[in-house]
């Protein structure tokens, strides 16, 4: 009779455990497949010790130097690639390509002459693009 009783509650513990770790593996399967995602992107004209964007703005004065992207990312696997492209009143004057550490993380990039002289006026865009998708476009002017 004893083992009578035993068999429905040894059902139950059975379907709890199955059911536990289908649920961890729909949540490891869904977090597996969410692609990289860009969380913030700005520019900005530099960093603090932190590594945190300092006067972030889409005007930046006459006689700017360098001009600094900094984003924030999460959810990236390995392998999962970035793409920088910079432009210049339309036209590609600076293109990085880099491969992003798992998980999450933040990244900088900046824009400057090889002969540190000023950026030119105009208008400038700045493209990120990751695993053949665009993930932001950002605008800013050098005013003259």
């Amino acid at each position: 009779m004893a083992r009578v009783k035993r068999a429905p509650l040894l059902l139950l513990v059975g379907l709890v455990a199955l059911l536990v770790l289908l649920a961890g593996w729909s949540l490891r399967s869904r977090a597996a497949s969410d692609p990289f995602r860009l969380e913030q992107a700005v520019v900005c004209l530099e960093l603090d010790d932190d590594l945190k964007p300092l006067r972030v703005s889409d005007r930046f004065p006459r006689g700017t130097r360098q001009v600094c992207l900094w984003f924030r990312y999460a959810s990236a696997r390995e392998g999962d690639g970035l793409s920088v492209r910079w432009f210049h009143e339309g036209g590609l004057i600076q293109r990085e390509t880099m491969r992003l550490a798992p998980g999450r993380g933040t990244k900088a990039f900046y824009l400057l002459r090889e002969d540190g002289s000023p950026l030119p006026q105009g208008t400038y865009q700045v493209r990120l693009e990751g695993n053949g998708r665009s993930l932001s476009v950002l605008m800013f002017r050098i005013l003259p």
